[in-house]
């Protein structure tokens, strides 16, 4: 009877074993992967580690080093690299807690070429290249803090009570999450109902405590959709706008910021005006809605025009080779992340594990190798300070990088593979090893600490350079004269900004008189600046900038790369890019697929504009035909009747041009024939058949140069360019869908996104 009972509970034993085997849920597919990634970042507190592989193809190097043919060892040596970053985060924003740890690894054939730490928390910033150095460079937030408010008229911030305005953002953020995740659940429930397959049971092996550990795990197939990623974004930013409790959390926290800072007095110590926050209270009360639904309508119509864009439907080729796999254990906890992909000449894998959550994450500090960094600066002077220990510290981070590159396991064994390519790519890898053996015997008998300080003293923060800098001082600014040849408009530009500053002003027309002679005179009389527009006066502005350094001339022309005198500053506007602007709308706009261009001269300026007009055609439609003009005769009304005329014989429906009055005169006549026209000057701005137009706002420079001057510095080039606030364009008949294209065109252009390259002599 003992033996039958103890079979018994044996064979219970197995049989819940057995049925404990897997991963079981009763939730969809959609509900088990939301849920796994709630329960797992929710809490603030995560420990991830991401393991990479990448192995490229011949090809692909061919397409990235531009070196021919490739063979087999290129490729291997590239894919015996390898990339490991672990990320922990520890948070507790209850209690104003916040941790984060980043190590990043690359290493060759598995040994550490750089082992990078970065930390992150609410006293300090750190890191530390582990196989190079031991030690951990660290800054302390509150020595800078305190830094900062040594400076003049910061004392004042001392005063003000931060933690306040952050506990309100907390208690707003507390109330807001009670509420605000259905919606948002929901939003990703649908997403992952298209984009996932149905749960496959598994089994994962990872290491925990130094120790291989296998778990059950179910496994979800993630299709990569570049469509319904865009579309998951676009939903939540519209569920957002729609969602009175976020509308109302935002304004309720705004109110309760600007109440606290009204009825504590702290906007007096920042020299806040009180009618003024009254007034942006007002606004948020009366206009919120107004101002959040345009903020957000801008953002989703930028967004959907991102999902027109061709480069973004190309995408989807690439990450159709993706494979990424959600790996969830028990509990409904994220275990792994896997993408893969198998594109024929790039291979990837990626592997994110989650090590450990909530309060399982530890991120510890060995505080002994800290080296505080800002205890070696004095920021007044500046020099380094502690000079013996400082000396010390550098010497050995410098020898021990030394040491790991000619020793360490991960160089060693890549300088070695290099060596095969020593004489095809003149690596100099075999004279590295001498190289830093004289790095080393140069740093025996430097003084480090020492030559830093002279640097810093040779740059100018030593007492003689603050007695030669105020010997540099801009001479009061007392009178401005306009110097010409002919009648021009530009002077009562000129005269408007400097009265405007309580600056004299005089125009002085030249007439057969010695150019040289008269600036030399005007410099002698107490003129401080002198304005020139017309090139003929260019060789006698230079040679004068040469002779008195303290007289000031401004050259309202682009000159490209000339020289000129440092106190003689020329105008340098990239013409090219309002050109490439003007044709990029053309194309843009044409019904006929023919745009024409008018040149004035045959120089180079013209030569740069038509090649930039062009550019900007190609750019927007390359099946855009681009008719050239020429403008070469001085009967204005005859050559230009000539050129609308052919112009619509040949079917140009819009026209661009730089040939000055001719291009004016084809304004004038636009309506008479059947063309738009796009001009580069203020002329025509109000023309019911101009397009566009667009020019430089030569009072916006004029004054900007000034105040520069008031301010106490004078540039040798005043630049204006696509995106700078002196061009201005005004839309006259543009479309809405082409002005808003010109407007992204701008940004990318300010912002380098696209660059225009100017027009080059053969």
């Amino acid at each position: 009877m003992k033996k039958i009972s103890i079979l018994l509970i044996m064979i219970m034993c197995f049989t819940l074993i057995s049925c404990d085997s897997g991963i079981t849920t009763s939730l969809t597919k959609e509900e088990h992967v939301t849920q796994a990634m709630m329960n797992t970042f929710s809490s603030g507190s995560v420990d991830m580690t991401a393991d990479m592989e990448m192995g490229i193809g011949f090809e692909t190097l061919m397409d990235t080093l531009s070196r021919g043919e490739f063979g087999s060892a290129e490729t291997t040596l590239l894919s015996n690299l390898g990339f490991n970053i672990n990320y922990k985060i520890k948070s507790d924003l209850d209690q104003g807690a916040f941790d984060y740890k980043i190590n990043y690894l690359i290493d060759y054939k598995d040994k550490a070429l750089m082992d990078t730490n970065l930390f992150f928390n609410l006293k300090r910033f750190g890191f530390s290249v582990d196989n190079f150095y031991d030690g951990t460079f660290v800054f302390d937030f509150d020595k800078i803090i305190e830094l900062l408010l040594e400076q003049e008229n910061m004392e004042v911030l001392a005063e003000i009570d931060y933690s306040k305005y952050f506990n309100i953002i907390l208690s707003e953020m507390k109330a807001y999450e009670v509420n605000g995740q259905d919606a948002e659940m929901s939003i990703l429930y649908d997403h992952f109902r298209e984009t996932l397959s149905e749960g496959v049971q598994d089994e994962m092996t990872f290491v925990k405590e130094g120790k291989e550990v296998t778990e059950d795990v179910l496994v979800y197939d993630y299709k990569f959709d570049i469509a319904k990623i865009m579309n998951l974004y676009v939903a939540y930013f519209e569920s957002a706008q729609n969602d009175e409790s976020v509308k109302e959390f935002y304004k309720d926290l705004i109110n309760k910021l600007l109440d606290e800072a009204i009825e504590s007095g702290d906007y007096e110590l920042v020299e806040i005006d009180l009618l003024e926050l009254e007034a942006l209270r007002q606004t948020v009360n009366q206009d919120f809605d107004t101002y959040w639904d345009e903020f957000f309508d801008s953002f989703l119509s930028e967004f959907n025009t991102l999902q027109d864009d061709v480069s973004y439907q190309e995408l989807q080729e690439v990450y159709d080779y993706f494979h990424v796999k959600i790996y969830i254990g028990h509990n409904d906890v994220l275990k792994c992340v896997t993408l893969d992909m198998d594109h024929p000449e790039v291979e990837l894998n990626a592997k994110y594990t989650i090590n450990a959550i909530g309060d399982d994450v530890e991120i510890t500090y060995d505080e002994d190798k800290f080296i505080h960094v800002l205890d070696y600066i004095d920021f007044e002077t500046p020099m380094i300070v502690n000079e013996e220990e400082a000396e010390k510290i550098l010497k050995d981070a410098a020898f021990s990088a030394i040491d790991e590159l000619q020793n360490g396991q991960g160089f060693s064994a890549l300088f070695k593979d290099l060596g095969q390519f020593e004489n095809e790519y003149g690596l100099g890898v075999m004279g590295l090893n001498v190289a830093l053996n004289q790095a080393k015997s140069s740093l025996e008998q430097m003084n480090i600490v020492e030559m830093i300080n002279e640097n810093l003293s040779y740059m100018g923060y030593d007492d003689s350079y603050e007695e030669t800098y105020e010997e540099e001082v801009l001479p009061e600014l007392e009178k401005i004269v306009f110097l010409t040849i002919d009648d021009s408009e530009t002077a009562d530009i000129i005269r408007g900004a400097a009265e405007g500053q309580g600056i004299d002003f005089d125009v002085y027309k030249l007439e057969n008189e010695d150019n040289q002679a008269v600036l030399e005179k005007l410099y002698v009389d107490g003129v401080n600046m002198v304005f020139i527009e017309d090139r003929r006066l260019k060789e006698a502005a230079m040679a004068i900038g040469e002779l008195y350094e303290d007289f000031k001339i401004v050259a309202l022309f682009s000159e490209g790369e000339d020289y000129f005198p440092f106190n003689m500053a020329a105008l340098e506007v990239y013409d090219e890019e309002p050109a490439f602007a003007a044709g990029y709308v053309a194309a843009l706009s044409s019904e006929t697929g023919k745009i024409g261009f008018v040149y004035g001269q045959d120089d180079y300026k013209t030569r740069n504009i038509a090649y930039g007009f062009r550019s900007g055609a190609a750019y927007a439609d390359e099946s855009v035909e681009v008719v050239s003009f020429m403008a070469d005769s001085d009967d204005n009304e005859s050559i230009a009747k000539d050129i609308a005329e052919q112009a619509q014989n040949d079917g140009v429906d819009i026209l661009y041009h730089d040939a000055g009055n001719i291009g004016n005169t084809l304004v004038d006549l636009s309506g008479d024939y059947d063309y738009m026209m796009i001009s580069n000057s203020e002329y025509g701005i109000n023309n019911e058949n101009t397009l566009m137009t667009h020019f430089f706002d030569l009072n916006v420079v004029v004054n900007n140069i000034i105040e520069n001057y008031n301010y106490g510095y004078f540039e040798p080039y005043y630049y204006v360019s696509l995106g700078s606030n002196e061009m201005v364009f005004s839309r006259s008949q543009l479309s809405d869908d082409v002005h808003e294209k010109l407007l992204l065109l701008i940004e990318d252009v300010t912002y380098g996104s696209l660059y225009i390259e100017p027009y080059y002599e053969d």
